[in-house]
């Protein structure tokens, strides 16, 4: 009959909606696997130097460690416009963004499980980064490092701040998946950060 015709066909239906939506509907646990990765927010990157010229390199240097992360595949960064957003909310824009207090502060608000931090540090022809790389959950700072060199290699310096993060996190790290450089020395980084002071 119509009626048993039907019937089938909606048990055919509902079975093929079963197998559908069992994985869809999986325990957390089993979903957090591999293609889970750890967020991880850039603050801007303190000036030491004292040279008041050099305050638009504190995104530069932040937006330069965005890409370069976001490349890799195994982390999520958060992007630069929404700890922007944070830092005007909270009115931490003087802030010092190297302080492990204020770090967490800001990692727990755009719920990173990460927080780099950084300085830098001018004396010509010598440039000097240092960065921290804390845990919000547990406000430890697991990784202090700092790296050194011709101000003119500050893509090179950059990329070795990376690396130790990435191996930090038990990550392989391959520099030549990064993206070709596109601030090549200091004076184009001052250049290019003068561009993202504008935003």
């Amino acid at each position: 009959s119509s009626s048993d015709t039907l019937i089938a066909v909606l048990r055919v239906f509902l079975i093929a909606l079963v197998v559908l939506l069992v994985p869809t509907f999986a325990p957390a646990s089993a979903m957090a696997g591999s293609s889970r990765m750890p967020a991880v927010a850039v603050l801007y990157f303190d000036n030491n130097s004292g040279d008041k010229s050099l305050d638009v390199l504190s995104k530069g240097f932040a937006d330069m460690l965005i890409t370069d992360l976001s490349s890799t595949g195994s982390v999520t960064v958060v992007e630069r416009e929404k700890l922007q957003a944070l830092l005007d909310e909270a009115k931490l824009q003087r802030s010092k963004f190297f302080d492990p207090k204020t770090a967490v502060k800001i990692g727990k608000g755009l719920g990173a499980r990460y927080v780099l931090s950084g300085s830098f540090l001018q004396v010509k022809p010598l440039l000097r980064i240092d960065m921290r790389m804390i845990d919000v959950t547990t406000s430890n700072v697991v990784l202090a490092t700092q790296v050194k060199g011709p101000h003119k290699d500050v893509f090179q310096l950059e990329q070795r701040l990376v690396g130790e993060f990435m191996n930090k996190l038990n990550h392989k790290f391959f520099s030549a998946k990064l993206p070709p450089t596109k601030v090549p020395n200091l004076e184009a980084l001052l250049s290019y950060s003068q561009g993202l002071a504008l935003i």
